[in-house]
C-alpha cells in the first residue's frame, strides 16, 4: 500500500507512534548476552516500523535529549522524518534537530 499515492477518500487514517526516550528502547540492560540480543531485536523491530511505514501511513518520531548516533542507530535516526528533542545542551544534539547551516546554534548555559 502507498499511503501517498492513494486519493485521499481510500486512504487509511495516518498513524503517528512517537518513541519517547528514544535511546533507552536501543539500549541493553546490562551487558548480557541475552539484554543485548533483546536490544537488538527491538532496534529491528522499531528498524522495519520506520522504513516501509512511511509508505503505509505510519509515522515514526523520535522524542528525546540526545540524537546522535550513540544514542539511537544512525539508521533508524535518518529514516525517521520527525525528531523531538528536549532541551539540548550539546551543539552537536541540537545541529541533529536543526538544519545544519540554519544559524549558529547556542549552547545552553
Amino acid at each position: 500500500m502507498d499511503h501517498w499515492n492513494t486519493p485521499p477518500e481510500r486512504r487509511e487514517t495516518l498513524m503517528v507512534v512517537v518513541i519517547y526516550k528514544a535511546p533507552r528502547i536501543f539500549q541493553a540492560a546490562s551487558k548480557e548476552k541475552k539484554d543485548k540480543d533483546a536490544a537488538n531485536q527491538r532496534e529491528a523491530l522499531v528498524r522495519d516500523l520506520v522504513s516501509p511505514g512511511r509508505s503505509a501511513g505510519v509515522m515514526v518520531e523520535l522524542a528525546s535529549q540526545r540524537l546522535t548516533v550513540g544514542a539511537i542507530p544512525s539508521v533508524i535516526r535518518d529514516l525517521t522524518g520527525v525528531k523531538i528533542a528536549g532541551r539540548a545542551t550539546r551543539a552537536e544534539d541540537a545541529e541533529l534537530v536543526w538544519v545544519s547551516g540554519l544559524g549558529q546554534v547556542s549552547r545552553d548555559p
